[in-house]
């Protein structure tokens, strides 16, 4: 990223975000001159440190990126060679989007026509050092999947693939001379059971490694294709991070056993059966870490303090659970420092070095694959695939066309909810001292609209979706699209032993009610700003 000439970003607010280094190179992209496009339904710290900011229409993202494609098609913008090598099914492109003008553009989306022509001529001349970047949340509306996929073709057009200042392919230690960490899950005998979200069966379209979780509830309150008993939530608090929390209690109740390993009292905790606290982050010590990228690195975390309370670290939860099921075989380690050894064993790495450093690179500098002869695309073709076979065999379209959003009455709304830099989501809403930072999250509704209901700003309103309705503050102001209201995300708590965050603020998955059903069927993301409210000013008693 710090190469490039300009970065384009869909809702990914990044200097908001807790990628530090990507926000460091985004930095020094900017010093060194790169442009920035920044493309939201509300404007962000992002936003306003962007050379250009589209207050988009919502879910017209996909609108937006089939024009970008026509227009590149139609002047001839991509790079010849580049599609010619890698891209198949260019023709079955051209076809898709040959109405996808940006005057159509500028109705579904709100941006000006002109302004999209000069946007993607502008982006040409700084190909390929271009970064369109694919996303970071696609859980957003019934096409989001199409949005991420719309995004990468167009890095594939500029031919702004595996070049510096472009997006490039991940590699494993192993894909650059080295040796990968070995996983703990190597000794485990493979999966064959199908999986209840059908990821790779019934859905051939999603990643059978990865799963759709939220799928889960449908299988808890049907028992198809087989009852699950059990629920292990570790790493994750699906009551804060899902839709419609009443709705996954109401599924949960057929489980025998919910249990959650957390460090502190998550939603998803105080519902639990059984709560197995870990250490945080400064009591434990971890499995080491192993990230990909041009430069692969090893990374190690190491204790600093012995825990204050009785918790544990995961590794240790996890391997007294396969003792007390008569499976400790498959984690037979004494401690962690005899864990880190036999992660190693391949790499040529001396744990000394990882504790001394903390961060261990694997080769002395970025490894780039040649462009002519050896991108990994990992498609059946080897190329970029317009038409995906497996979209096909799930009875889906590869490039469909732009379904929008419907229009709203007055006073109804698309719920937006997002993040600020100092709450990591729904972790530290309780925590001391960012409590105080982010003590409300007011919903933001765009003066024009406020006007509409009778609202001023700071007036006490009722939200409504469905049969639950909440109180809050409105905050009134013309950077949130009129036809969306937004709110911070993780606040509302219902945890009573959470003091600073008890009953503070509004949980926005609360008013996604209904909101599990609601899903992009191509990429498997909860379509959650298809939520719709109500907002009213608040009558006093």
């Amino acid at each position: 990223m710090k190469n490039t000439r300009h970065i384009v970003l869909y809702g990914r607010n990044l200097l908001e975000s807790l990628q530090v280094r990507e926000v460091r190179d985004f930095m020094d992209a900017r010093d060194a001159g790169a442009k920035c496009t920044y493309i939201d339904i509300r404007s962000t710290v992002t936003a306003r440190h962007a050379d250009r900011f589209w207050r988009i229409r919502p879910g017209a993202d996909y609108a937006l990126n089939l024009a970008i494609i026509h227009e590149i098609i139609e002047h001839k913008l991509y790079d010849t060679a580049f599609v010619k090598r890698w891209i198949k099914d260019f023709s079955s492109l051209e076809e898709a989007v040959v109405d996808n003008t940006p005057e159509w553009a500028e109705n579904e989306t709100g941006i000006p026509a002109d302004e999209i022509r000069s946007f993607v001529q502008e982006i040409a001349k700084d190909a390929p050092h271009v970064i369109f970047h694919p996303g970071w949340m696609s859980a957003r509306h019934s096409q989001s999947f199409y949005v991420t996929r719309s995004t990468q073709i167009i890095n594939a057009l500029f031919g702004a693939i595996e070049i510096k200042g472009g997006q490039n392919f991940t590699k494993t230690p192993q894909e650059v001379g080295a040796g990968n960490l070995k996983k703990l899950g190597d000794k485990i005998p493979e999966v064959t059971q199908e999986r209840v979200d059908g990821a790779g069966t019934t859905n051939p379209q999603w990643d059978a490694k990865i799963g759709i979780l939220h799928r889960l509830f449908e299988t808890l309150k049907t028992g198809l294709p087989y009852k699950i008993g059990a629920y292990i939530a570790y790493r994750h608090d699906p009551l804060s991070g899902l839709s419609d929390p009443e709705a996954q209690k109401k599924a949960m109740e057929s489980l025998d056993l919910l249990v959650s390993i957390d460090v502190n009292y998550s939603e998803t905790a105080w519902h639990a059966d059984v709560i197995l606290p870990e250490s945080t982050y400064l009591e434990r010590s971890n499995i080491l870490a192993q990230a990909n990228a041009t430069l692969p690195i090893f990374m190690i975390r190491q204790k600093v303090m012995e825990p204050r309370f009785d918790t544990k670290p995961a590794w240790w939860i996890f391997k007294e659970i396969l003792n007390r099921m008569d499976l400790g075989h498959y984690m037979d380690f004494d401690d962690i420092e005899d864990i880190w050894k036999y992660q190693l064993e391949d790499t040529g790495i001396e744990i000394e070095s990882l504790k001394e450093h903390g961060i261990v690179p694997v080769t002395d500098k970025p490894t780039f694959w040649d462009r002519e002869d050896d991108l990994r695309f990992g498609t059946a073709s080897g190329k970029v695939e317009i038409l995906s076979p497996s979209l096909k065999k799930a009875g889906l379209e590869s490039l469909p066309k732009y379904t929008p959003l419907g229009k709203l009455p007055e006073g109804e709304f698309r719920l937006i909810f997002g993040k600020v830099a100092q709450l990591n989501h729904a972790q530290h809403s309780n925590n001391p001292l960012l409590s105080e930072r982010i003590p409300d999250n007011p919903l933001w509704i765009h003066p024009d609209e406020a006007k509409k209901l009778g609202i001023a700003h700071k007036d006490k309103i009722v939200i409504t979706s469905g049969d639950t309705s909440v109180s809050s503050t409105a905050f009134v102001t013309k950077g949130i699209h009129p036809e969306a209201v937004y709110m911070i995300h993780g606040l509302g708590r219902t945890v009573p032993i959470q003091t600073r965050a008890y009953n503070r603020g509004v949980a926005d998955q609360r008013l996604q009610v209904g909101g599990l059903d609601r899903y992009d069927k191509a990429g498997g993301g909860l379509a959650m700003i298809e939520t719709v409210v109500s907002v009213k000013k608040e009558v006093s008693k």
